[in-house]
């Protein structure tokens, strides 16, 4: 890059920051002490881009080609590392799972009933027998795991059954009564899904508060479903079914008979436009759906809740001053369980707004990066961090900046783009924003990264922002030290 597209670049940053400091005069009054507790500036949840997802290595999409079937995008999450208790989640756990990480809350209060639902978990749950009470939440999310087998199980013995009666219609089978199903398969299951539902509200005392308060609502609004009546009123077959997971012990229960033949046409689909209850036999709208819509959150929470006894863990303090993330003898989950961990410790508060990380390749700079804001992105979700202490401010926006590496290509044009999206940043960001900037500014000769990166970074300390830089640029991290007194971070090795 020449010496003159450098002075553009330095020109066009000065009269952009010229703009920027008349915006923000007008905006001071907020900016100075934003004020968690108001609606108005710090409300509803922590915006989380593909971007940023992709950045922390949580989430990527591409695209599938076919040859035989449609080609599309395809989102893929990596969410086993960072949160190993989730590994082999139903596909309904990790949907609740991914709305959490993608909505993360703002404001301190919001975030620490986050963290009370887990933690009254561990209150309310009693040890059931020799199990503890981290094996007794276990337990729970055991038996919602078998609830969702036996939601499974039960569509299929019903899908079979619907192409016995309508044939090719259905299905495109053709009839053959030597293939024919009985109900007794599905409503089985179904029975076990009522005896299970029942098994874990046994377990939510009725004083529970907040969020597993309102698990237990839904949980008794469900029962209050007409279709539910038939399997409740059965209360020897649905207690037994507590206990019991084999369909052989219960065909000669007179109860369970009696289901069978209430429930002879549970296969019936209606023909007539609009369907509805009138139209429908009485299990057309059984709201297995709905029974699972209350397990899957309590699944969730008795997961956290698993986190939290463990002596690794701590549960952040959110109630900080804007800026503040302190982490003591933190183990980066980004790393993963298999790779033994070095725990770090970081200072960043409004006297040190800045961590800048230099170092040598492959000395941890990007993973450091990158586990700092997973620990602000997992603090405002309301998840206990792997640290011995863990105060952080809550963040109303995270922006990261992180090179791929086609873009560091010679000719990709990445170093002007770069600079275009930095400079657009600093006119934005403020108290309360949380930059992320790997290995940027990167793509031209040494010297000039150097005086562009220090007046880049600066500016974007300036602003107010938290501001965490990774980079080889020693000498620009060592000019920025010098006018705000902020040191860098050497990673690994000194260079």
């Amino acid at each position: 890059m020449s010496q003159k597209d450098i002075l553009i670049y330095l020109l066009t940053i000065f009269i952009l920051n010229s703009n920027i400091s008349e915006a923000r005069r007008s905006r001071d009054n907020f900016q100075v002490d934003p004020n968690y507790r108001d609606p108005q500036i710090w409300s509803g949840s922590l915006p989380v881009s593909e971007t940023m997802l992709t950045n922390l290595g949580l989430f990527r999409r591409h695209f599938s080609f076919s040859l035989f079937s449609e080609s599309k995008d395809v989102i893929e999450w990596h969410i086993d590392k960072i949160f190993p208790e989730f590994e082999g989640a139903s596909r309904e756990l990790l949907k609740v799972l991914q709305s959490k990480i993608q909505n993360p809350r703002l404001r301190p209060e919001e975030i620490a009933q986050e963290q009370q639902n887990a933690l009254d978990l561990i209150s309310f749950v009693e040890p059931l027998g020799d199990r503890d009470t981290s094996e007794t939440l276990q337990y729970i999310s055991n038996m919602i795991g078998n609830f969702l087998r036996e939601r499974i199980n039960f569509h299929k013995e019903l899908h079979w059954l619907r192409v016995d009666h309508y044939g090719d219609w259905y299905g495109s089978y053709f009839m053959d009564p030597m293939n024919h199903h009985g109900i007794d398969e599905a409503v089985f299951s179904l029975a076990r899904m009522v005896a299970i539902l029942e098994d874990v509200y046994a377990m939510i005392p009725e004083d529970a508060g907040g969020q597993i308060a309102h698990i237990r609502n839904k949980i008794e609004d469900t029962f209050q479903r007409e279709e539910l009546q038939p399997f409740l009123e059965k209360r020897e077959l649905i207690d037994f079914l507590k206990s019991n997971q084999n369909i052989g012990a219960v065909r000669s229960n007179e109860e369970f008979n009696s289901l069978l033949e209430e429930l002879s046409d549970l296969w019936v689909i209606s023909t007539e436009r609009g369907g509805g209850p009138a139209a429908h036999p009485e299990l057309r709208q059984f709201p297995d759906r709905m029974m699972q819509a209350c397990l899957a959150p309590l699944d969730y929470y008795c997961r956290v809740a698993r986190i939290s006894l463990n002596g690794n863990y701590t549960v952040p303090n959110t109630d900080q001053p804007v800026g503040t993330i302190q982490l003591g003898s933190y183990s980066n989950p980004i790393i993963g369980r298999d790779v033994e961990i070095t725990p770090i410790t970081i200072g960043i508060d409004s006297n040190t707004p800045a961590l800048l990380l230099s170092g040598p390749n492959m000395g941890g700079k990007t993973t450091t990066a990158r586990g700092l804001t997973m620990a602000v992105l997992l603090s405002q979700m309301g998840v206990p961090l792997p640290a011995e202490s863990a105060s952080l401010a809550p963040f109303k926006n995270i922006y990261t900046i992180f090179p791929r590496p086609e873009q560091l290509q010679e000719g990709h044009g990445y170093f002007s783009k770069l600079v275009e999206e930095i400079t657009s940043l600093i006119g934005k960001v403020g108290l309360g924003d949380l930059v992320v900037m790997d290995e940027v500014p990167t793509g031209t000769e040494y010297r000039e990264l150097v005086a562009i990166a220090v007046v880049l970074i600066e500016d974007l300390i300036d602003s107010g922002a938290t501001v965490v830089a990774t980079g080889h640029l020693k000498k620009a991290f060592e000019l920025i030290a010098e006018d705000t007194g902020i040191q860098p971070y050497m990673h690994t090795v000194s260079e």
